[in-house]
């Protein structure tokens, strides 16, 4: 395989949230044109592409979802139950 991996790191709201509101707006923030600029300049890949006008010309090339044609999705391992519970044994000792 070539190309580059790519994976995507996602923000969650748990059922026993205390301040689902201010979970929302956090979510909403991080998708924003601003943070995602600001996301550009560390290295990451934009995934809202309406902020690439606010990204510094100096990172619009690795900021650009276009650089990762091609680029190997994270996928799940046919064995990954097994996986977790091993994880699960660990973190129990």
């Amino acid at each position: 395989m070539r190309g580059p991996l790519s994976w995507v790191c996602g923000l969650s709201i748990t059922s026993n949230s205390r301040n689902v509101d201010a979970a929302y707006r956090l979510i909403n923030w991080q998708a924003s044109p601003k943070a995602q600029a600001i996301r550009a300049g560390d290295g990451y890949v934009l995934t809202n592409p309406t902020a690439i006008d606010l990204v510094p010309k100096k990172y619009r090339g690795t900021a650009d979802p276009a650089t990762i044609e091609g680029a190997i999705a994270e996928s799940r391992r046919p064995d990954e139950e097994e996986w977790v519970h091993v994880f699960q044994e660990f973190q129990a000792r």
